[in-house]
C-alpha cells in the first residue's frame, strides 16, 4: 500500500482532477451545442409558422425560455464543478509552480465567467421577445 506522502500518489491524483476538469469542460461544450441546436430549431419552427393556429409561437417561445433557464442551471453547475477542481489542484502539496499555475488558472476561470452566460442571455432575451410579440399581437392593428 502506497504511502499518502507518495509523489506518485500525488501525481495520480492531480491526473484524476486534470481528467474531470477536462471531462467537464468536454461534457459543457456539447451541451452548449446541443442548447444552441434546439433553440435555433425552436425559433426556426416560430419564424417558419408565425401566428399558426398549429404552432403556437407564445409556446415555441415558452419552451426556448425554458431551455434557456435550463441552460444556465447546467452553466452553473459545471462552473461549480471546475472551479472546485481547480481550488483542489491549487491547494495540493509539492511543486509550488503547480499549485500557482491552478491558482492562475482558476482565476482566469472566475473572471470569464461573464461570458459564458451572454448566448443564454440573448436566447432568453428572444424567447421572451417572442412571447411578449404573441401576447400583444392580437392587439397590433393589422394591415
Amino acid at each position: 500500500m502506497p504511502d499518502a506522502t507518495d509523489s506518485s500518489v500525488g501525481a495520480d491524483l492531480i491526473k484524476v482532477r486534470q481528467e474531470a476538469i477536462d471531462a467537464a469542460y468536454t461534457s459543457w461544450i456539447e451541451t452548449d451545442k446541443l442548447h444552441v441546436s434546439v433553440c435555433s430549431a425552436l425559433i426556426a419552427l416560430a419564424t417558419l409558422f408565425g401566428h399558426s393556429p398549429t404552432l403556437p409561437v407564445f409556446l415555441v417561445g415558452a419552451l426556448a425560455l425554458l431551455l434557456s433557464i435550463n441552460w444556465a442551471w447546467l452553466i452553473t453547475r459545471y462552473r461549480w464543478k471546475i472551479v472546485s477542481e481547480l481550488t483542489s489542484l491549487a491547494q495540493e502539496p509539492g511543486d509550488p509552480r503547480i499549485s500557482e499555475y491552478y491558482q492562475a488558472e482558476q482565476t482566469r476561470f472566475q473572471h470569464d465567467s461573464r461570458y459564458d452566460y451572454l448566448i443564454v442571455g440573448i436566447v432568453g432575451f428572444a424567447s421572451s421577445v417572442l412571447i411578449l410579440f404573441e401576447i400583444a399581437a392580437p392587439s397590433l392593428p393589422s394591415s
